[in-house]
C-alpha cells in the first residue's frame, strides 16, 4: 500500500521550493537508477525479465490500482499500487521495474473530486518506481532470480527488498510531510507511517507468495493468491463505506449533542433567575453568571458559600430545607428567601430545592430561584390598600376592629382599660359644597396628621369614613387618660387650617367610650 503524498502548501514560496527540489531530486534519481540497472554492467541487467506480455499485465495493474483508493487509514488515501510494484520488482527485475512502475502511477490518476497536481504524480510515480527498483535490487543480490524451487531460502531476501521498499518510499514522504506541517519528523513518522509497517510486510510476503505461484503454475497459479487480494480489497472497500458512513453519522449526531449542550448551557447561564448547585456539604459548586450576585456582609467570617449570599435572618431556614431535602431525598417545599444584590439591596427569591446528589451528572443540591421582589411589594401595596384609608393612609374600619379586637383580648388578662373616641367634624358638608371636595380632601388629610400627631405611636387613629374618625388607647390605666387625651384633640383643632390662602377654622364633636373586661377567674 502506498500513501498519498500531502497537498503542498500554497502559503510560502520557501516551501514549494524545497517541495520541487525533492521532486526533482527524486525524478533524477529514478532516471539515474533505471538508467543504471538496464544498461550499466553491474550484474543485475542480466536478470531483466522483458516477458512483454507479462510487462503489459503488471503495467495495466499498476495503473488500475492507482486509481482504486480508500481512506480507510485515515486522511491518507491508500492504494494497492505498491502490489504490482513488489510483484514487478520480483518477476522482472530492476530496470522494467523502474519503467513499468513510473509509468503506470503516471497513468493511474486519482479518482478524488479534485485531480492531484502534476507535480504530485510526478513525485510518487518518481518515489515509487525509485523504491521498488532499490527492492529488487536488494532481492536479486541476495537471492539472485526467483524460484519456484527455493521460496523458503529466497523468502528472507524477500522480506530485505520489501523493508528496502517500504523504507525508501515513505522516508521522503515523511520529510515532505514534516515540511508541510512544520513538525518533527519523528513525530509523522510515529503518527503516520510506524503502525503501517507490519501491514506493509504482511503484504510483501503474500506478494511473495503471488509471484513463486506465478513461477510454477503460470497465471493460474498467481491467480490463486490474486483472488483472495482482490476479494480482500473489495471487502474493505466495502467496509470503507461502511465505516466513513457511520463517522459521517456520529459526527453529525456528535454535533448535534455538541449544538444541544451549548443551547442548554447558553439557557442555563442566561436564565433571569437565580441556579445554584451546592455540594454536600453546603459550598457553592456552580452559580449561573446572570445571578448578579454578591457577599451579603463582606466581614460575615461565618457564612460560607451559598449562605453568605443569604440575609442572616434566612439562613437557619435555608439550612432547615437542604437537611429535610437530604433526609427524606424528596424535593422540598418552596421557600423564600432574601438575597443580596449587587446594587446593595436586599431582593426576595423563592427558592425550590432538589436533591440530585445521587446524579453523577450532578452531584449535588440544586436550588432553582426566581425574584419575586415586585411581586412582595405588591402584595404588602395591596395589603396596605386593603386595610388603610386611601386619601389619610390611616387604618380603615377593617384594621381598626382587628385592632380593637386585640386590644379587648389583651385587656381581658390586665387591669388596664381600653378608651375608643369617636371624632366628627362639624360643618363639613357646608365647606365640601363650597370650597369643592379637592379642599374637603385636603382639610381631612391636615385633620388626620393633627390626630396622629396629638394620640401619639400607642394610640391607633382610623377613618371610618367620610368626616368620621375613630381614636383607640389600648391601655388607659387612670380615668383622666381618655378625657386627657380628647382635650389635647380638640385644642389642636382651634389652630386654623389654611386652605385656598385662607385660614379656616374647624370644630369637631368628640366622644368617649372607656372599656373595660373583668379578669376572668
Amino acid at each position: 500500500m502506498t500513501p498519498e503524498a500531502l497537498r503542498v502548501p500554497r502559503r510560502l514560496s520557501g516551501i514549494r521550493v524545497a517541495l520541487a527540489a525533492y521532486t526533482s531530486l527524486v525524478v533524477v534519481l529514478w532516471a539515474a537508477a533505471t538508467a543504471l540497472t538496464l544498461w550499466m554492467p553491474i550484474g543485475l541487467s542480466a536478470y531483466a525479465n522483458w516477458d512483454w506480455p507479462l510487462l503489459a499485465a503488471l503495467l495495466v495493474g499498476i495503473a488500475v490500482l492507482e486509481r482504486q483508493r480508500t481512506e480507510l487509514f485515515g486522511p491518507n488515501q491508500i492504494s494497492l499500487s505498491a502490489v504490482g510494484i513488489f510483484l514487478s520488482a520480483l518477476l522482472v527485475g530492476p530496470g522494467p521495474t523502474g519503467i513499468i512502475a513510473f509509468v503506470g502511477m503516471l497513468l493511474g490518476p486519482s479518482v478524488q473530486s479534485s485531480p492531484r497536481p502534476w507535480y504530485k504524480r510526478l513525485f510518487n510515480a518518481s518515489l515509487f518506481a525509485l523504491a521498488g527498483i532499490c527492492a529488487s535490487a536488494v532481492f536479486y543480490t541476495l537471492a539472485g532470480p526467483p524460484l519456484a524451487s527455493r521460496v523458503v531460502e529466497q523468502l528472507p531476501a524477500a522480506v530485505a527488498a520489501a523493508l528496502t521498499d517500504f523504507a525508501l518510499s515513505h522516508a521522503l514522504v515523511v520529510v515532505v510531510i514534516a515540511i508541510d506541517s512544520r513538525r518533527p519528523l519523528r513525530a509523522v513518522w510515529d503518527e503516520k507511517f510506524s503502525w503501517f509497517l507490519p501491514h506493509y510486510l504482511a503484504q510483501s510476503v503474500s506478494v511473495y507468495a503471488m509471484a513463486m505461484g506465478y513461477l510454477a503454475l503460470g497465471p493460474v497459479g498467481a491467480a490463486v493468491f490474486v483472488l483472495p487480494i482482490i476479494a480482500l480489497w473489495l471487502g474493505v472497500k466495502q467496509y470503507t463505506e461502511r465505516t466513513r458512513r457511520d463517522a459521517e453519522e456520529l459526527q453529525h449526531a456528535n454535533l448535534a449533542l455538541a449544538r444541544n449542550e451549548e443551547r442548554f448551557r447558553s439557557l442555563v447561564q442566561n436564565a433571569p433567575g437565580l441556579i445554584a448547585v451546592l455540594n454536600p456539604d453546603g459550598s457553592l459548586q456552580y452559580l449561573n453568571p446572570t445571578a448578579a450576585l454578591e457577599a451579603a456582609d463582606p466581614l460575615d467570617r461565618e457564612a460560607s458559600g451559598f449562605a453568605a449570599l443569604v440575609h442572616t435572618g434566612d439562613r437557619l431556614r435555608l439550612r432547615e430545607a437542604i437537611e429535610r431535602v437530604m433526609a427524606n431525598d424528596v424535593n422540598d417545599p418552596r421557600i423564600e428567601l432574601r438575597i443580596a444584590s449587587l446594587e446593595g439591596e436586599w431582593r426576595d427569591y423563592e427558592v425550590a430545592i432538589a436533591n440530585l446528589t445521587a446524579n453523577p451528572s450532578v452531584r449535588g443540591i440544586v436550588l432553582n430561584a426566581r425574584d419575586i421582589t415586585e411581586r412582595i411589594e405588591l402584595e404588602n401595596q395591596l395589603r396596605h390598600e386593603a386595610f388603610h384609608d386611601p386619601l389619610t393612609a390611616l387604618p380603615n374600619r377593617a384594621l381598626f376592629m382587628d385592632r380593637l379586637r386585640v386590644a379587648l383580648d389583651e385587656s381581658a388578662n390586665a387591669s388596664h382599660r381600653v378608651a375608643v373616641l369617636f371624632l366628627d367634624l362639624d360643618r363639613f358638608k357646608v365647606v365640601n359644597d363650597s370650597l369643592g371636595h379637592n379642599v374637603g380632601d385636603e382639610l381631612l388629610v391636615a385633620l388626620a396628621g393633627r390626630l396622629t400627631e396629638t394620640a401619639g405611636d400607642e394610640a391607633t387613629v382610623a377613618r371610618f369614613g367620610g368626616d368620621e374618625f375613630v381614636l383607640m388607647v389600648p391601655e388607659v390605666h387612670r380615668e383622666g387618660e381618655a378625657t386627657d387625651l380628647a382635650r389635647r384633640i380638640l385644642d389642636s383643632l382651634r389652630h386654623p387650617v389654611k386652605l385656598l390662602g385662607h385660614n379656616t377654622s374647624i370644630t369637631a364633636s368628640l366622644g368617649i367610650s372607656i372599656i373595660l373586661r373583668a379578669r376572668p377567674e
